[in-house]
């Protein structure tokens, strides 16, 4: 049986393993509903804009994810400026993309942009019915991704549908 949403499955997947193999964590997928029990955490996002492509990935996550992202990427917990923790962030979204586009078999040449990251957004301001919404619970710790200009991309096949490698 084909996915509801083929892409959504692959962003999924790609979390998932981006998850496990850079930061030794097993993201588990929660509903926006649990998710915006967060709102108000210290927040830092990313984005990352998909050149030739219109469409802009991006991944928002408390700062204490962010804290334990760093630590177990490189072996000690340790205090993080804010410039640390938007780099950590931004290294997740860049993976994240590359990922992504890896996967998905888009039209034409399709890459990253350099990501830009940030700090202090509440999670509820990173959703739009428009976009392809994520959720996770990492270690008790929120991360949501979040693909936008689904819509209106030239990347989508009639129907909205992306060619997914497989496919």
């Amino acid at each position: 049986m084909e996915p509801e949403n083929p892409i959504k499955e692959i962003l999924k997947q790609v979390v998932l393993n981006v998850f496990e193999q850079m930061y030794f964590m097993f993201p588990r997928e929660i509903g926006m509903e649990d998710a915006l029990k967060h709102t108000g955490d210290e927040t830092y996002i990313a984005n990352v804009v998909l050149k030739n492509g219109g469409l802009e990935v991006m991944i928002a996550g408390s700062g204490a994810l962010c804290l334990k992202m760093a630590g177990n990427m490189f072996g000690e917990a340790k205090a993080l400026s804010q410039q640390e923790m938007e780099d950590v962030v931004r290294e997740a979204a860049n993976i994240i993309t590359g990922n992504l586009i890896n996967e998905c078999s888009f039209p034409g040449v399709v890459s990253p942009d350099i990501p830009v990251a940030r700090k202090g957004i509440d999670l509820d301001i990173c959703n739009d019915d428009r976009d392809l919404n994520v959720f996770f619970d990492v270690e008790n710790h929120y991360l949501s991704v979040h693909v936008r200009g689904l819509a209106s991309s030239g990347l989508a096949l009639p129907g909205g549908k992306f060619m997914c490698k497989g496919e």
